[in-house]
C-alpha cells in the first residue's frame, strides 16, 4: 500500500467521523427547535384568541356603552321636561294656595256676619218652634268657637242651619202646647206667612202680631181647623185658601203691589 493510498483512507475514515459525528448533534436539536417553534406558534395563536376575544368583548361593551349613554340622554330629556311640568303644577299650586289662604282671610268676617243674621232672623221672625231654633243656634255658635274644627266644616253647620230656617217659609206645622194663660192650644204656622194659636175647644183663635197675640175673627176659624188637620197629618194636604183677613198686613201688600205691577 503506498503513502498516496494511506492517506486517502486516512482521510475517508475523517470524513466519515465527521459525519456521523455532525449527524449526531444537528437532528435532536432541530427536533428541539422545531418543538419550540410548536410551543411558540401554540403560545402565539394562544394568545391570538385572547386578543380576537378582547377585541371582540370591548366590541360589546362599546355597543353596551352606547346604548346606555342614548337611554340616559332619553331618560334625561324626560326628566327636564318632568320638571318643566313639575314647576308649572308648583306655580298653580302656589296661586291655589294663596287663593286659599285669601279665602280664609275673607270667610271668617263672613261667617261671623252670616252667624249675626241668622240670629237677627230667629230672634225677628215670630216665635214658632222657639227651643229647637235656639238649640240650633247654640249649636252653630259652638262650631264657630271650636278651634279644632276647619272652615270648610263651619260653613257646612252654617249652611245647613240656613237650610231649615228657609223650609219654615214653605211647609206648615203643628204643636200643641199652653198659651200664657196655660190654656190648651195647638200652635200652627202657615210656612212665614202667620202663626197662630187655635183653642182645644176650637172655637176660637189667636194671631201672633207684632211681638203680642192678638184675637182671629170666629169667621177665619174653620180654615185654621183646615190647616191644622193638615199639618197633624188628620187629613191628606189640599189647596188652602187662607182669607186675607188672617195674613200680615206686610203680605197682603206685597200681593196686592204684585197684581199692580202685572197689570
Amino acid at each position: 500500500m503506498t503513502n498516496q493510498t494511506v492517506k486517502q483512507l486516512v482521510l475517508g475514515i475523517a470524513l466519515m467521523i465527521s459525519l456521523s459525528t455532525t449527524y449526531a448533534t444537528t437532528v435532536p436539536d432541530i427536533l428541539a427547535k422545531d418543538e419550540t417553534g410548536t410551543l411558540k406558534a401554540q403560545a402565539a395563536g394562544r394568545t391570538l384568541e385572547t386578543l380576537t376575544a378582547e377585541e371582540e368583548a370591548a366590541k360589546v361593551a362599546k355597543q353596551l356603552a352606547t346604548r346606555e349613554s342614548r337611554l340616559l340622554e332619553h331618560y334625561r330629556d324626560k326628566l327636564v321636561a318632568q320638571l318643566e311640568r313639575l314647576k308649572i303644577a308648583e306655580a298653580g299650586i302656589e296661586t291655589e294656595r294663596e287663593a286659599l289662604r285669601q279665602v280664609r282671610l275673607e270667610s271668617g268676617p263672613l261667617m261671623d256676619e252670616m252667624v249675626a243674621a241668622l240670629k237677627r232672623l230667629v230672634v225677628a221672625d215670630q216665635p214658632f218652634l222657639s227651643s229647637e231654633r235656639q238649640a240650633r243656634l247654640a249649636q252653630v255658635e259652638r262650631v264657630m268657637a271650636d278651634p279644632t274644627i276647619d272652615d270648610g266644616r263651619r260653613m257646612d253647620v252654617l249652611l245647613d242651619a240656613y237650610q231649615v230656617e228657609l223650609t219654615y217659609g214653605l211647609t206648615i206645622g203643628a204643636e200643641n202646647g199652653t198659651n200664657e194663660a196655660g190654656e190648651l192650644v195647638t200652635y200652627l204656622r202657615l210656612g212665614r206667612l202667620g202663626y197662630f194659636a187655635v183653642n182645644s175647644n176650637k172655637e176660637t183663635a189667636m194671631r201672633y202680631v207684632d211681638g203680642g197675640w192678638v184675637p182671629v175673627d170666629e169667621k177665619d176659624v174653620a180654615v185654621l181647623l183646615r190647616v191644622r188637620a193638615v199639618a197633624l197629618g188628620e187629613t191628606v194636604p189640599d189647596v188652602l185658601l187662607v182669607p186675607a183677613s188672617v195674613l200680615p198686613a206686610t203680605v197682603i201688600h206685597q200681593e196686592t203691589s204684585s197684581k199692580e205691577g202685572q197689570v
